[in-house]
């Protein structure tokens, strides 16, 4: 189920957020949130929104965890500036859980 909580002004962030997180999220898998500076400030703006969601994405030296994929319009932030990328003109952030295979 899609549901969008927060503002949807043209000055917002789409924040999807894989259903993996569904246990904070409940059953919210898409958001709009202001404009954020970095992954920190993301990650402090969820979890007003989902209390408890800063932790399953960052661990406690601020690194983004192993198993957590972050996309900024489209792009990887493990190959751009990982926790440093610059997120001010971001229109859509992708949160979505590893997948490992063999």
């Amino acid at each position: 189920m899609n549901r969008r909580t927060g503002s949807e002004t043209s000055n917002t962030v789409h924040i999807v957020i894989s259903m993996h997180l569904r246990d904070y999220t409940g059953s919210n898998n898409e958001t709009d949130i202001e404009p954020v500076d970095n992954i920190e400030c993301l990650a402090s703006s969820l979890d007003r929104l989902f209390p408890g969601i800063s932790h399953r994405l960052i661990d406690d030296q601020g690194n983004v965890r192993r198993y957590v994929n972050i996309f900024i319009d489209g792009k990887d932030i493990r190959e751009m500036q990982g926790r440093n990328t610059d997120l001010s003109g971001a229109k859509e952030i992708v949160i979505l859980p590893s997948v490992a295979g063999g």
